[in-house]
Parts: C-alpha cells; sequence; structure tokens
C-alpha cells in the first residue's frame, strides 16, 4: 500500500537523537466525569491539539476516596497492583472514530507492569499505583505460627497498607485520599506503537469506565464486625463509601523541527497519505465448567484471517472464600475479604489443578507436547515479553490444599512457605490463622497467568510486523485440569470450589490493526 513506511517521528520506540524535539506537558482536567458510589462511573476527555504528535508517556491520575470511616477502620487498594483494579474498560476517539478499546484494560496493564523489574514494580508502580507489594523473610509470631525463622511476611505500610502513604480513607486525621497514576500507553497498546499526529482532524477524546462496585477494588481493614460473605455488615456504608473523585490527564506533547512537522503534516493530509500497524487487546471470554471429573476444554478464541502478536490468559474461580468456610476463618464475624482475595482481588490468575495447556494456531499445536509443569509455563509467559514475569515466591507455582488450622493444629509445608503477622490482616481476632489465610489468598498459585508468543521470530522484536497470519482455522486455547472429586476431611472448604468449581478465562489476543492516515481523516482496517 502506498504510503506504509513509518516516518521515525511516529514510532514509538525511538526518537532520532539528532532531532531538534520540544516537549510540551499539559494537565488536563476531564470534561465530563460521573462516579455512583456501589454502581458505576465514567469519565471522559477532550485533548487539545498541541505540537506534532502526542507522546504514549502520558498518564491518567484520580484520587481514591473512601467516606464513612473512622478509628480503626480503613481502606486500600490491594497490595498487589493497587490501582489496575479501579478501571474496567477505556477508549480513544478521533474524529468520531473509535481508534482502540481495551476491556478489563487495568487487569491488562497489571500484566505489563508485572513484567517491570522487581524493584521497579516496589519502589516505583507502587508508589504511582497505590500498591504495596514489598515482602521480607523474618520470624513471625501469629495464631497457627510454629515460631519457625525464614517465613515470607509482608512489609507493612503502617498497618496492613491502610494506614500512611496508602490509606485512601477521608476520615483519618492528615489523610485526603489516595492519588494513583497509569501510563496511558498500558491502557492503549496502540500507544506503544505508534504517536498520534495532532495534524488529523476532528477531536481526539479517551473515555475512562470505573469499577463502581466497592468489594471489587477496595480492601477493608479494621475491627468492625464481618458479615459471613466477608464484608462489613453496614452494606449501605459500603455503597456510599468509594469514590474516585479528580480525575485526569498527565499528557506530553511532542514537537519536531519546522522542516519535519510540515513533512509529517503535508503527508497525513495527502491523498496517498500513511498507513501504521498497531496491535489491538481484544478480550475473549470463556468458562470452565464445573465438574469433579476431568476436563479438556477447547476454548475457540476466533481471529481466522487476522495477524496476532501474542495471548495472555486469566483464570478467576466464579466462586471463593465465602460463607461456606466461614468456619475456617474463626466464625461469621471474622470472615475475611470475599471471594475477590485481599491481595490481588481481580488481578489474580488461579492456578488450577493439575492444569495443563496447549495452543492451537493454523491447525497446528503450539508446542511438541501438552505443558503440565509450572515453570514450563512461566518460562512461556517471559517469553511474551523478553523479560521475567517478576511475582512473589510461591505464587506462580504452588498449588495444593491446607490444614485445617485450630487450636494446637500443626502447621502444614504450604502455610510455611508464606507467612504474615496481624498487621496484614483485614481482622484482629486472634482466633484467625494468620498464615493459612495468606498463604492461600496470595501465594497458592494465584498468580498463574498464561502468555503464547506467536511471534515470528524472537530476540527483541515486539513490533506488529513480526506478527503471525491465522488462517481460517480459529485459533484454540486447550486448557486441562483434572479436579479433586472429594478432597480430604482436613482441607479448607474453599478448596472443593477452587478444584470442582467453575472458572471464568480471559484472554487478550494482541492482534494488529492498521492506522490509515489519508487526507487529514483516520480510518482503522484489520491487518
Amino acid at each position: 500500500m502506498s504510503g506504509s513506511v513509518i516516518p521515525s517521528v511516529l514510532q514509538s520506540s525511538a526518537v532520532e537523537e539528532s532531532q531538534s524535539i520540544r516537549v510540551e506537558t499539559v494537565m488536563l482536567d476531564a470534561d465530563v466525569h460521573t462516579f455512583v458510589p456501589g454502581q458505576y462511573g465514567r469519565t471522559r476527555f477532550v485533548l487539545p491539539k498541541r505540537g506534532t504528535v502526542l507522546s504514549p508517556d502520558g498518564r491518567l491520575i484520580w484520587k481514591a476516596m473512601y467516606a464513612g470511616l473512622a478509628g480503626d477502620n480503613s481502606a486500600a487498594y490491594p497490595r498487589d497492583g493497587g490501582g489496575h483494579v479501579a478501571i474496567t474498560q477505556c477508549w480513544l476517539y478521533m474524529d468520531g472514530k473509535l481508534l482502540s478499546h481495551t476491556d478489563q484494560c487495568g487487569s491488562k496493564a497489571y500484566i505489563d507492569s508485572k513484567f517491570m523489574p522487581w524493584d521497579f514494580q516496589t519502589e516505583v508502580a507502587d508508589i504511582l499505583e497505590g500498591g504495596n507489594r514489598k515482602y521480607a523473610y523474618s520470624q513471625v509470631t501469629a495464631v497457627g505460627a510454629d515460631g519457625a525463622t525464614g517465613v515470607l511476611t509482608w512489609q507493612s505500610d503502617q498497618r496492613s497498607n491502610m494506614r500512611g502513604s496508602r490509606c485512601m480513607t477521608a476520615g483519618i486525621a492528615g489523610q485526603s485520599g489516595l492519588e494513583c497514576a497509569l501510563h496511558l500507553k498500558h491502557l492503549f497498546p496502540l500507544l506503544k506503537d505508534t504517536l498520534i499526529p495532532m495534524s488529523l482532524r476532528g477531536e481526539l477524546s479517551v473515555e475512562i469506565e470505573w469499577e463502581g462496585q466497592q468489594l471489587s477494588a477496595v480492601v477493608e481493614g479494621g475491627t468492625q464486625a464481618y458479615d459471613a460473605g466477608g464484608a462489613w455488615a453496614s452494606a449501605a456504608s459500603r455503597a456510599a463509601g468509594y469514590a474516585v473523585v479528580e480525575p485526569r490527564l498527565c499528557l506530553d506533547y511532542i514537537s519536531y523541527a519546522p522542516d519535519i512537522d510540515a513533512a509529517l503534516r503535508s503527508q497525513v493530509a495527502s491523498g496517498a497519505g500513511m498507513v501504521v500497524p498497531f496491535r489491538e487487546a481484544v478480550l475473549v471470554r470463556s468458562q470452565l465448567p464445573a465438574s469433579a471429573a476431568a476436563q479438556q476444554n477447547d476454548l475457540e478464541l476466533g481471529f481466522s484471517g487476522r495477524s496476532v502478536m501474542k495471548l495472555y490468559c486469566q483464570k478467576l474461580q466464579a466462586t471463593g472464600n465465602v460463607a461456606s468456610n466461614a468456619a475456617f476463618y474463626g466464625g461469621a464475624g471474622t470472615v475475611v475479604q470475599n471471594a475477590m482475595n485481599q491481595a490481588k482481588k481481580t488481578l489474580r490468575s488461579d492456578g488450577l489443578q493439575n492444569e495443563s495447556i496447549q495452543l492451537v494456531v493454523n491447525n497446528k499445536s503450539m508446542y511438541d507436547r501438552v505443558v503440565t509443569q509450572p515453570s514450563e509455563m512461566y518460562s512461556y509467559l517471559c517469553q511474551t515479553a523478553e523479560a521475567p514475569f517478576f511475582t512473589e515466591p510461591g505464587s506462580y507455582g504452588q498449588i495444593g490444599t491446607l490444614t485445617t488450622p485450630g487450636a494446637g493444629a500443626g502447621v502444614s509445608f504450604a502455610q510455611q512457605i508464606a507467612r504474615t503477622s496481624a498487621q496484614v490482616s483485614q481482622v484482629a481476632a486472634a482466633a484467625i490463622n494468620i498464615p493459612a489465610i495468606v498463604q492461600d489468598e496470595l501465594y497458592q498459585g494465584r498468580s498463574r497467568w498464561l502468555g503464547f508468543n506467536l511471534a515470528q521470530s524472537r530476540g527483541g522484536n515486539d513490533t506488529p510486523s513480526n506478527a503471525v497470519k491465522i488462517g481460517a482455522s480459529p485459533i484454540i486455547l486447550r486448557l486441562n485440569r483434572s479436579p479433586a472429586a472429594d478432597p480430604s476431611a482436613g482441607d479448607q472448604t474453599a478448596n472443593d470450589v477452587r478444584t470442582n468449581g467453575a472458572v471464568n478465562v480471559n484472554t487478550w489476543v494482541e492482534a494488529v490493526n492498521m492506522l490509515v492516515m489519508r487526507n487529514g481523516r483516520v480510518e482503522i482496517m484489520a491487518a
């Protein structure tokens, strides 16, 4: 196609050092912002036209508030991933045409963040995102602990990530909410591949959909009574508490030298124009049915005739730690957070019992044998980014059952690989077995994301030109498991659900689209 060569000024990965450039930073308030606690939130920005191109390094910034709490009670985003849980969908429009849409974009952006070095996650990302994923090895004295040294424990930020710098509670003296920021290029994968020319006609706008359900986004803490579902008994208080306020965009506009700027404007305005390939993360939803028998699930993902770069797969138990296992946690008044997990919430990916995977592309198996070992799954996940997937020890590979805690109960090996103190618990009741709770909700394979790199060649060539063309047959994800039909009497009830229950599967397929810019207008075509 005429004009398909991408000018260097539109490549987001590199800017020629010899170019004379100027960067202008703009802080933009929302044109429209609506947030109904307990229901939904929606924000719209109209971006001004400045400079030559829009940089991908802009950020979405917002403040999380939780009103109506006092005393010992507080609230925060989950420790791992922080504010990623706050966003459900995002849209990017130009001239009324949809350029990019990411469904469950917070979870997709979270995956990108996990390939950053651990020091960056804990020292930089946690501060920006409102998380707190630091851990240490130490001796812990807590109910159910055996006093062993060298156990894994959360490092506290003044009481369970809920006080101090990561608290969103307005009722605490000196606190006015939690400010968070996420990169636009992680919300809109298009911005990883190209810079958007500001000379295009029409309005450039961004829309954000916020998670309105408090239980899906917020970890509650303190000594208030909990109901049997793991939430505070006052539903009205919960519904009215959490809110997203003061959303804004921090944007960087790049201006090139006059001759380069004029040349780009001329090409975009011409009939020949230019064509820029970019990736789009398309979400495909599936479900594994509940079953006590071994399963082979062929999940048809589609994408026949499309060019595809990679896939990321998340598995979420449809049900989890609810009233049925209240006794395990010490009774209805002391149940820990609901099924969505206090450490990761909806950012987790649950490992399955006896899990195995295979991907069928163009009627051929991607791997020479079915992948059964977590170490192999982890290796293939790392290949999608040409970098390690940094996560907490035990959170990817460990799958198993827990010994039922209680007075005089022994401590299982599974409990020994992850410990914490009452500091990081949501409740203060002495009867709760803190090590077991944290081990199950964080380390028990709760970060087992799956990744598949379909690139024609590897070695750092993470570009749309390296995608694979899919033929007439759809991509098939083969996801198998062998649930335990009858867990032993010593296992907690949650393991019944975990091994036998339904599982929601979210698969993001990074497919290639073409950004066609001619006559000052923009069009989108599938590649």
